[in-house]
Order: structure tokens, then sequence, then C-alpha cells
């Protein structure tokens, strides 16, 4: 990953928590990794424990950031979910969510869309 796209990334995250405590979600912890995959945000809401990926951009060229959800990458969280399930010990309902952003650079406005119930 180049630097341009892990600062891209990082400013997505913070961008992304601060979107979350706006919308009452209380956020546990983020870039949790496994040897099997990682997932960038780890919230709660309404007793619901929320697995959340973000995707950020800063321009359509590789078109919609909603389109970088690969069937390959959609099947890489579910497991990666159903192991830190499992290893966790988890009793809660639970979720996974999708927030993408795309950055305008000219105007410093970010556009967010969030999918709150994949599964």
């Amino acid at each position: 990953m180049t630097k341009y796209n892990q600062k891209l990334g990082n400013l997505g995250q913070k961008l992304a928590v601060k979107y979350l405590k706006k919308k009452n979600y209380q956020v546990i912890s983020k870039n949790i990794n496994f040897r099997q995959g990682e997932i960038d945000i780890l919230a709660e809401k309404d007793n619901i424990l929320r697995f959340i990926e973000v995707k950020t951009r800063s321009n359509l060229n590789f078109g919609d950031p909603i389109y970088s959800i690969t069937r390959q990458k959609k099947k890489h969280l579910k497991n990666f979910i159903a192991l830190y399930i499992l290893k966790n010990r988890i009793q809660e309902d639970y979720r996974l969510e999708y927030i993408f952003i795309l950055l305008d650079k000219k105007t410093k406005k970010a556009k967010i869309k969030h999918l709150d119930d994949i599964f």
C-alpha cells in the first residue's frame, strides 16, 4: 500500500468514526487483525455488535467506492467475523456494515454512504 493510500484510508477511518459517533454508535476498537483478515471498525449500537468496513476514495477514476466490495472480499469478511465471534465467545447479535467515503479535494467535503445491515 502506498503512503498516499494509507493516509487516505486513515483519513476515511477518522471520518467514519466521527460519523458513527454522531449516529450514537459506541466505537469499541479499530483495525482488528487476525491472520485470516482484518476489519476497520468494531462498534456497538442498540445492543448489536457491528463490524464495519470502510472504503475511501478521492475520485471516481476506479468507480464508486461501493463497487470495491467484491464477492471475494465479502467472503473474507464473513469468515473473519465468524472467527472473531467464535474466538471471543460473542453471544450478542451482530451485523456487517459498510461505510463508503468519497472525498472532494477541492471542497474538502466528504460524501458518506452507510449500508448498515449487510447481514
